[in-house]
């Protein structure tokens, strides 16, 4: 652990700290797409881009800044502080730079590190405790720094004189799209997507898939909605008859922003590698990767004859021929980006831009026929009703309907506090608007009020999608009780007041888990209670694992292994030695346990009641612990190695390199070969006796669970949901 003190320069009220190899541009880290704002109507805190992180300050002046490098994720002070985020920041060059945004950038001061990804929790104090000038106060920043698997900014702690109040995962709505029966669909910052019954007023269906958060939506044809996520790079689309999604669609280099579909059932998409790309459902690939924008593709709509129009971060609108292949316009006059795009009945283009305004193309002429000016605020979402007028929203909060005959707004809607980011029409002529507020508004225009409001995100909505049919296993604190035959959740068993942080299968069939409230549970399923609950770690309990006898092994961030006698004394044998959190735990078949946490791995003799072994020689914490077959003991850790120890010997004798993030899970095949699950996203199958890798899988996400029910077999687990069946000849 490192600990670094500075007075930085927050020249614009910021700093920063990035990879030394970044290039990018600093003021790529401040817009709406991936800054957090200090409330839902304040200024911005905290700003990412690749490789960099930028952090917002009270005052325009000089600032105390801590820096903290730690081994493992620390624990959770929310009391001292009066905002906390986190986010994430790679650093493949090893170096960090912490500097103000206008400091000179080779005197700036670097910090060395391990390569890799890191999680970054910015805490920041005294926010308030300014003088009137704001040129003195005793504001401070606390940095801290521990590697692990890339997150989407998250607020742990709002400000406290803020009306509203977050903790936990904050997102947006950010999508709409309508059914043909009249549903609306909201795509989420949460990485869901919410199918909404208006009649009935509640969330149909939940969709979830993406890793990420959900950017665009829509319909085809036949009713199955169209998803794309940026985090994931996928485009998904959801058979909402069934249970399953239809497809993933693979190719983008970058995040999808955009979608589209053709009156053929293709799909169109944008992303932030510059190109437009059109699928082919029925053969789920990209039919044409269409190329020409030099800037993110924003915005995508279809011509009635077939054509595409896009607009981009270059600042243009682009119309693709499909015939051809080729752009057959290029309209140039935004001053910024084009953020939305929509067609009218007789083939002229609307786009919005984030110079505020929105603007009518005539293809034939290839120029703007009409700029339309209002909007305070950049420009994110249009729609067309059926009368030729056109609907814009934009971060100003507000809704306006244009007359294009007249050439001006006809009316202004108001009611959202945060950017209105997406809007759909309904077919009896109500319009449907998202917004970063968390809510969903339908809007009679005759009246010119909202109607309705839907509320249930827990993030910003950005997507909407209509449906043809007429409307719109352990959790955070639970354990779930799965009957696979059903298909339905046979028990819930509550108790824990934090997050379920540990699970294990006593041999008598009890079930036994750990959680952040530091205590270990011993559920009887038949009652559905916890039949004992064992009180004595001071933190977090993070690792269980069953002994043959009967007893119980746990490990926790108070550095401790407990053994439990599940049956007699309720006080608990205490194993110490460990400087750091106890990750991982495990059992020989003699009875000797084997903990994991701070870079060493720790055989304890409990007939002594002391460790009989300390291994050593990772250069990361333990992370994952199991027995192979032959008794040697497997490791896995944030140095991105699996090591096998002998034990008989007293050191490693075999170091396993390939995966490029933390090893989170280890597990043993039936035929002694060994499986290991990384943040890199990927499982290895390992065969321990040659000392080589045999296979890799690659997941959709970050691999933090593993078992093995068959010799050819492995299920693995991520941290999006979803759990993968490996199987192979």
């Amino acid at each position: 652990m490192s600990i670094n003190q500075y007075e930085l320069f927050a020249d614009y009220f910021q700093f920063y700290l990035q990879d030394e190899a970044e290039a990018a541009p600093l003021s790529d880290c401040w817009n709406e797409e991936t800054s957090v704002r200090a409330s839902p109507s304040g200024g911005y805190l905290l700003g990412v881009a690749p490789g960099v992180v930028a952090v917002g300050t009270a005052r325009n002046m000089t600032v105390p800044v801590s820096v903290e490098v730690l081994e493992s994720q620390p624990e959770l002070d929310l009391a001292a502080w009066d905002h906390v985020i986190e986010c994430s920041l790679d650093v493949p060059s090893g170096r960090m730079v912490i500097a103000g945004c206008t400091d000179y950038f080779p005197d700036a001061a670097r910090i060395p590190v391990p390569p890799g990804t890191y999680r970054v929790r910015v805490a920041y104090g005294s926010l308030d405790k300014l003088s009137a000038d704001a040129l003195d106060g005793d504001d401070h920043y606390r940095v801290q720094l521990w590697r692990a698997a890339s997150i989407t900014p998250r607020v742990c702690k709002q400000r406290s004189d803020d009306p509203q109040v977050l903790e936990g995962d904050t997102h947006v709505v950010t999508a709409l799209a309508v059914l043909a029966d009249g549903r609306v669909v909201c795509g989420s910052g949460d990485g869901m997507a919410r199918v909404w019954d208006l009649a009935g007023g509640g969330a149909a269906r939940v969709l979830e898939g993406h890793a990420g958060r959900v950017r665009a939506l829509a319909v085809l044809n036949d009713g199955r909605v169209v998803s794309a996520s940026g985090d994931d790079d996928t485009v998904r689309a959801w058979d909402l008859a069934g249970s399953a999604m239809a497809r993933v669609l693979e190719g983008h280099k970058g995040w999808v922003r955009a979608l589209a579909v053709l009156n053929d059932g293709r799909v169109v998409s944008g992303g932030d590698d510059d190109t437009v790309r059109v699928w082919d459902l029925a053969g789920g690939a990209g039919a044409r990767v269409l190329e020409g924008h030099t800037g993110w593709v924003r915005a995508l709509a279809v011509m009635s004859d077939g054509r595409v129009v896009s607009g981009s971060g270059d600042r243009t609108v682009r119309v693709w021929d499909l015939a051809g292949g080729g752009a057959a316009h290029v309209l140039e006059g935004h001053t910024g980006w084009v953020t939305a795009l929509a067609v009218l009945a007789d083939g002229r283009v609307v786009s919005g831009s984030g110079d505020r305004t929105v603007r009518v193309w005539d293809l034939a002429g290839g120029s703007a026929a009409r700029v339309l000016e209002g909007h305070t605020g950049s420009v994110r979402a249009l729609a067309v009703l059926a009368d030729g007028r056109v609907v814009s929203g934009g971060d100003d909060g507000t809704v306006r309907v244009w007359d294009l005959a007249a050439g001006g707004a006809a009316r202004v809607l108001e009611g959202h506090t945060g950017s209105v980011t997406a809007l759909v029409v309904l077919a009896d002529g109500r319009v449907v608007s998202g917004s970063d507020d968390r809510t969903v508004r339908v809007w009679d225009l005759a009246a010119g009020r909202a109607e309705g409001v839907l509320e249930g995100h827990t993030g910003w909505v950005r997507a909407l999608a209509m449906l043809n049919d007429g409307g719109a296993a352990g959790d955070e604190v639970t354990v779930r009780m799965w009957d696979l035959a059903g298909g339905a959740a046979a028990r819930v068993l509550e108790g824990h007041t934090g997050w379920m942080t540990a699970l294990a299968v006593l041999t008598d069939g009890r079930v036994v888990s750990g959680g952040e409230d530091g205590t270990v549970r011993v559920w009887d399923l038949a009652g559905g209670a916890a039949a004992r609950v064992l009180e004595g770690h001071s933190g977090p309990v993070r690792a269980l694992a069953p002994l043959t006898d009967g007893r119980l092994v746990s490990g926790g961030e108070d550095r401790t292994v407990r053994v439990w006698d599940l049956a007699g004394d309720p006080a608990p044998l205490v194993l110490e030695g460990h400087t750091g959190w106890v990750r991982a735990v495990a059992v020989l078949t003699d009875g000797r346990v084997v903990s994991g946490g701070d870079r060493t791995v720790r055989v304890w003799d409990l007939a002594g009641g002391g460790a009989a072994l300390a291994l050593e020689g990772h250069t990361g914490s333990v992370t994952a612990l199991t027995v192979l077959t032959d008794g040697r003991v497997a490791s896995g850790a944030e140095d991105c190695t699996v090591r096998v120890w002998d034990l008989a010997g007293g050191g490693a004798g075999l170091v396993l390199e390939g995966h490029t993030g933390s090893v989170t899970a280890l597990a043993v095949l039936a035929d002694g070969r060994m499986v290991s699950g990384s943040d890199d996203r990927t499982v290895r199958v390992w065969d321990v006796a040659a000392g080589i890798q045999r296979q890799t899988f690659v997941a959709d996400a970050p691999v933090n669970w593993l078992a093995a029910p068959g010799a050819r077999q492995i299920v693995a687990g991520c941290t999006d949901g979803t759990v993968h069946w490996l199987c192979w000849r």
